[in-house]
């Protein structure tokens, strides 16, 4: 079976609570293992940034249900593509919530840091958004 995998960053809805977030990984962790996607999410500020990884199908599917979803706005594929291997092979969807604070620590996401977050990370390189996914998921 070949690895296809699709990165991309939305805002949440303005209504979104703690609550919602926790619904949300719930409801990711049962479909994506029932699917066999793997995955990364991280909250930051207001902004979604996830990978899926698995099947095309399986994962294209995931992600119309997200564009559905009204609790995510302003959807934009970072990059949909085949790889060579699972970045998340352990994690049927890893979450990391992440505060300015935390963020402002990291001399590489310092300049990410403004009053419109979600532009800058819809922004990114793929590269740079894998490598943040993967960063934060430790």
């Amino acid at each position: 079976m070949s690895i296809f995998h699709l990165i991309y960053a939305s805002t949440a809805a303005p209504d979104l609570k703690p609550v919602d977030l926790e619904r949300i990984l719930d409801a990711s962790v049962r479909n994506n293992k029932r699917s066999n996607i793997t995955g990364m999410l991280l909250y930051i500020e207001g902004t979604f940034l996830q990978a899926l990884e698995g099947d095309e199908a399986a994962v294209t599917g995931a992600y119309r249900r997200i564009e559905g979803d009204p609790r995510h706005q302003g959807l934009v594929v970072i990059q949909s593509s085949p790889i060579e291997s699972r970045s998340f092979p352990d994690w049927s969807m890893g979450f990391k919530y992440l505060g300015v604070e935390e963020l402002s620590k990291r001399d590489s996401y310092r300049n990410h840091i403004n009053n419109d977050f979600y532009s800058k990370v819809r922004d990114l390189k793929p590269d740079t958004a894998l490598a943040m996914l993967r960063e934060f998921s430790i």
